[in-house]
């Protein structure tokens, strides 16, 4: 705080000063209450407000105390390579002997802040192969980049989207991730040649072509597989309904009339239920994969073309057997 009260308090010196006397004293006079009013924002962190105050200060009257503080409000913004190109012009300002105190602690103050600042800018080198240099064109953020000067561009630091293009060549673009550091980060960006692509004349007939006719058989395979699953389950189940049947047999030797059977029986009487059981499980199994096995075919059976013959299979199940009939 004490430091931009100091500066407004030297800005508010140029009135007296010869070069301010040259020129237009509403001018300077206005200058000088903006920049005061700057100096409040840069005290309050303020650096948006700042920036747009000491512009229009700078705008009515030049002085080097405006580009310090015009530095510092895009520094705290975080646009560190704009901040420092303004510190540089800060320390190549011309003065003369008659100038203000005010202009060289301005400049003064410059220096140091650009050498600090130094250390943080990044910088970016992007070397182009594969193309003519003079003949590739490159952006970053959509803004162009100079290649081929040799020079390095500052940046600020975070992340920036490159992309190098020329005619004949594949574009390409990167992302990459300056680091708050200075130094100079070399990006080599190869260009390959783009894929010829055959001209059409005009007048020249573009038939789509066909997709290839469908044999209608895609669920065949599927379908004879779930009417072999039907099939197996159907002959399991009439065979184990039979074992069931022989045991319920035997209970009927063993048990009376009334039904009532002695305690060595009991070990029949949970054989036939299981049996049973899984006789009717094995029957629900079967007819299931044996409907499944229908329904694939009927999806999978092929549109109606003209034939010479027609083939039609049929599946069929019987009390102790299954299978598949064809008629041709």
């Amino acid at each position: 705080m004490f430091r931009w009260v100091a500066c407004a308090a030297l800005v508010l010196g140029l009135a007296a000063s010869p070069l301010a006397r040259a020129g237009d004293a509403d001018n300077v006079s206005k200058a000088r209450e903006i920049a005061l009013a700057a100096a409040d924002d840069l005290d309050a962190q303020r650096f948006a407000e700042a920036l747009e105050k000491v512009t229009q200060a700078e705008a009515l009257y030049h002085a080097p105390t405006h580009l310090l503080m015009r530095a510092e409000a895009l520094e705290g913004l975080g646009r560190l390579a704009e901040a420092l190109e303004t510190y540089e012009r800060l320390a190549a300002e011309p003065l003369g002997p008659t100038s203000p105190p005010a202009f060289r602690k301005a400049r003064e103050e410059g220096s140091k802040r650009e050498r600090a600042l130094l250390a943080r800018v990044p910088s970016l080198l992007v070397v182009v192969t594969g193309a003519a240099t003079e003949e590739a064109k490159a952006t970053v953020d959509g803004k162009p980049l100079a290649l081929g000067t040799g020079m390095a561009t500052r940046f600020d630091p975070g992340k920036h989207v490159l992309r190098v293009e020329a005619n004949g060549f594949s574009p390409v673009e990167k992302t990459i991730e300056l680091e708050e550091h200075g130094g100079v980060i070399k990006v080599p960006v190869h260009l390959e040649v783009a894929s010829a692509r055959p001209v059409r004349d005009e007048k020249e007939d573009v038939v789509a072509p066909k997709p290839a006719p469908s044999s209608g058989r895609t669920l065949f395979v599927p379908a004879m597989a779930a009417f072999g699953v039907g099939a197996a389950s159907l002959v399991a189940g009439a065979v184990t309904g039979a074992m069931s049947l022989g045991r319920v047999g035997e209970l009927e030797d063993l048990c009376t009339s009334e039904g009532r059977c002695p305690p060595s029986a009991q070990g029949r009487i949970d054989a036939a239920g299981t049996l049973g059981n899984v006789s009717t499980a094995l029957f629900v199994v079967g007819g299931a994969a044996a409907a499944a096995g229908g329904v694939m075919l009927f999806l999978g059976k092929p549109k109606r073309t003209p034939t010479t013959g027609r083939i039609e299979v049929v599946p069929w199940a019987g009390p102790l057997s299954a299978g598949i009939r064809g008629r041709f």
